[in-house]
């Protein structure tokens, strides 16, 4: 079976989760010659493009430490990187409970790229002479992420010591196709890990700061630690100081399933448009998706999510692929399924919907050949739905556009649609393994 690999996935990048806590390890990393920092602001990364033969090609915008640490006034390692990983010590051993909290970028260690080396970090080994050398020994490229939102001073002169500085800015990432899928993946990571770190600056069980760790992997508050209280400020101990697993949050990502279900007679396909969708995306349709609620299986909440936004019952669900969604910190689920017989869709139980219908694989295929344009669908076109739909549908004024290449619901789309339609129902076939 061929692997599926969507866009924002794949990436190749050695993350090394188990050196995240060592503070030699990342200061090395850190100033390494081969280290590449990329930039994000408003959770926008620092994207280049460039022309070539009349196409724009996007790619992220890298940067060495010698022209971060220039730009940052030359610091030591130290007081980056602290103990366990700690970002940024000086900023929560200042004296000052009222420290600016937006004072200091903050540094994410993403992972070591070693796409081009001939071997990875793990199997090394140690000679009894040579303890600290895995400390300090790094593979390929580190990869860092530095956030700058609140320092437009600091990214202004990173880019005015980069190449071609006229040529970069922060684009919002939804909105990009990088040239390569490594780009992709690895601004889809960072702009996870940023954004929940932005809405985790206070403890929620005590109030405090929060402080990270882990290069950006890990969030903790030191509830005990009276040194930085005045007497008139003392608070009880923070439960998350009791040890063991305490912390009210780690990185996130949510559960969402998104699925495309079939008609019985597998000629059909749901499709659905939400009331929230602007208004220049009018002629646009989706899959139907929806967040998995708790204890509930995958399966579970694919037949819950399709009743309640459309009114179809659906009986066999099967899985298809995965995609990181950044935005902020979703795991898209795709699956396939087919509906019941005589599928009658209604969208007023939940009202997220403003349409749903079964569209036929000959329009679908239609839409899928001319991406860029939108499709107003023919009355004969529009006619062939009503086999498949009830209550009828508008004969005039039906338009059609679906998610882009970068989504998994454009591939959960395309993979129904080029099904040889003799064949048996997709959730039958190969590519789609049971659960």
């Amino acid at each position: 079976m061929e692997s599926i690999i969507n866009y924002y996935s794949g990436s190749h990048l050695n993350r090394l989760s188990w050196k995240r806590h060592s503070t030699t390890f990342l200061q090395s990393a850190l100033i390494s010659s081969k280290s590449q920092f990329i930039l994000f602001k408003s959770l926008k990364p620092l994207t280049q493009i460039r022309l070539v033969d009349g196409f724009k090609l996007t790619t992220l915008a890298k940067f060495n430490w010698k022209t971060i640490s220039n730009a940052l006034g030359n610091p030591s390692t130290s007081e980056v990187i602290g103990h366990h990983g700690l970002i940024w010590p000086k900023k929560f051993t200042n004296q000052n409970h009222h420290l600016d909290l937006n004072g200091y970028p903050t540094f994410i260690f993403l992972g070591s790229d070693e796409s081009n080396t001939d071997i990875n970090a793990l199997p090394i080994k140690l000679n009894n002479n040579d303890s600290d050398l895995l400390e300090h020994h790094t593979l390929g490229h580190p990869i860092w992420a530095i956030d700058v939102t609140n320092h437009s001073i600091l990214s202004n002169e990173i880019k005015l010591q980069g190449n071609d500085q006229d040529k970069l800015s922060f684009l919002e990432l939804k909105l990009q196709s990088f040239e390569n899928s490594f780009d992709a993946s690895i601004s889809s990571q960072a702009r996870s890990l940023i954004d929940w770190i932005q809405r985790n600056k206070f403890c929620s069980g005590c109030g405090r700061p929060n402080h990270v760790e882990f290069a950006g992997w890990k969030i903790i508050c030191d509830g005990d630690d009276d040194d930085l209280e005045s007497e008139n400020l003392k608070r009880p101990i923070c439960l998350t100081s009791k040890g063991g697993v305490q912390n009210f949050c780690y990185p996130r990502t949510d559960p969402v399933c998104i699925m495309a279900i079939s008609h019985p007679s597998n000629d059909a396909l749901l499709l659905g448009r939400k009331k929230n969708w602007p208004e220049g995306l009018y002629s646009l349709y989706s899959c139907l998706a929806g967040f998995v609620e708790p204890g509930e299986s995958f399966e579970d909440s694919v037949r819950r999510e399709v009743w309640e936004e459309a009114g179809v019952k659906v009986g066999k669900v099967k899985y298809h692929s995965t995609q990181p969604w950044p935005f902020p910190g979703s795991l898209m689920m795709g699956a396939v399924g087919e509906s019941e017989e005589n599928p009658k869709i209604r969208i007023d139980l939940d009202n997220e919907l403003e349409d749903a219908r079964f569209f036929p694989r000959t329009v679908i295929r239609k839409v899928m050949k001319n991406l860029e344009d939108i499709i107003t669908l023919t009355k004969e076109e529009i006619e062939m739905m009503k086999v498949n739909e009830n209550p009828p549908i508008p004969i005039t004024g039906l338009k059609l556009r679906i998610p882009p290449p970068t989504a998994i619901a454009h591939q959960l789309i395309k993979s129904w649609a080029f099904i040889d339609i003799d064949q048996k129902p997709l959730i039958n076939h190969d590519f789609c393994p049971n659960l």
